[in-house]
């Protein structure tokens, strides 16, 4: 397999304490990775740093091939990489199909003078975005009217939201911060075979995650980290199993299944 995204040798610290020392994951292409650990362990600094929310103090992150160190976010999303948040960014006072069409502005953009005249290269770029909005809605299967209010959405139904305007931007790679939070078991299932049939359908995942069902039925490979360092890399089986890994999240003598809170 090829190696689509590399991380080496990754350092932030705040005010002299390191929020992620010495960490580095490689993600092959096609496949699906996850990253967990302990509450506090370093997880939301570390996929800020991948992502270009912060710039790290040293190490290198490579995608497909090229150096993204520091990369703002937008220029990484240009590239294929793209991200969701733990709570989603969604426009409350626009429509879902809007919500959408925004993210599918930058494979179909449409001048702001152009739509203000109406010219008909921006209406057919407008309606490519909105059947593309309405394809991306299709694909995570998002069961409600494209033109409902936002802020009338459930949280499950954000969480489909904020991936179908991840999808319509045509992503090589998605990194999902947390995708299963706030969502009861039913929801959380239903989450899984959207996130597996994206990844079935081509596109690269990597997740930082806290239900370990989700993680364990999806995960290729797992990287745990405990106080910003890693402390165990490998299969799900082997993770599971893993003493300190056991230890860092319950304790000696304690299987490790099922949601857990990190």
């Amino acid at each position: 397999m090829m190696t689509l995204f590399e991380a080496a040798g990754l350092c932030k610290h705040f005010s002299g304490v390191y929020a992620v020392n010495d960490v580095g994951f490689t993600v092959e292409k096609g496949s699906t990775v996850a990253v967990i650990g302990p509450n506090g362990a370093g997880k939301t600094t570390l996929i800020n740093l991948v992502t270009g929310v912060t710039r790290p103090d040293a190490g290198s992150i490579q995608f497909n091939g090229h150096d993204i160190t520091g990369a703002p976010l937008h220029r990484l999303a240009a590239k294929g990489l793209s991200r969701s948040f733990q709570h989603p960014r969604i426009f409350r006072n626009m429509t879902v199909l809007d919500n959408v069409m925004v993210a599918a502005q930058q494979h179909h953009p449409v001048g702001m003078l152009s739509a203000g005249l109406k010219l008909r290269r921006a209406r057919a770029r407008e309606a490519a975005a909105a059947e593309a909005g309405r394809r991306a809605l299709r694909q995570v299967n998002l069961e409600c009217d494209p033109d409902l209010p936002a802020n009338l959405l459930t949280t499950g139904q954000d969480k489909l939201l904020e991936l179908a305007r991840l999808l319509v931007a045509e992503p090589v790679m998605l990194f999902l911060d947390e995708p299963a939070a706030g969502l009861d078991d039913h929801e959380t299932a239903d989450l899984t075979r959207r996130i597996r049939a994206i990844n079935e359908s081509g596109i690269t995942i990597a997740l930082v995650e806290h239900n370990m069902q989700l993680v364990m039925d999806l995960a290729d490979s797992i990287t745990v980290i405990d106080s910003g360092r890693i402390i165990a890399q490998g299969p799900p089986a082997d993770v599971r199993a893993d003493p300190a890994v056991i230890a860092a999240y319950l304790g000696s003598g304690t299987e490790l299944t099922g949601a857990v809170d990190v």
